[in-house]
């Protein structure tokens, strides 16, 4: 499901855990938007798990693209959004 933006986004997250009357809710949107980022947190950067191992962040397979270098002199330049090797 895609969202117009960001509000959108909030209405139908608010909606689903509060019902259809969001104004009477136990949740408003401030508290909301801070478990929406907490999440983003997890999801982006990982977090620890039970026993206090590193879980790692999601990898999106969108975020992926094979790469073609030039070497040259046992060198090769890396594009500037180039975040992470994963194989080579």
């Amino acid at each position: 499901m895609q969202f117009a933006n960001y509000t959108a986004f909030r209405s139908a997250v608010l909606a689903m855990i509060d019902g259809d009357d969001a104004n009477t809710g136990a949740l408003n949107q401030s508290t909301l938007d801070l478990l929406i980022s907490l999440g983003e947190q997890v999801v982006y950067y990982g977090t620890f798990g039970p026993q206090g191992e590193p879980v790692p962040g999601l990898r999106c397979a969108e975020l992926e693209s094979p790469l073609a270098l030039t070497v040259t002199g046992n060198l090769a330049a890396l594009p500037a959004d180039c975040l992470e090797t994963t194989s080579l």
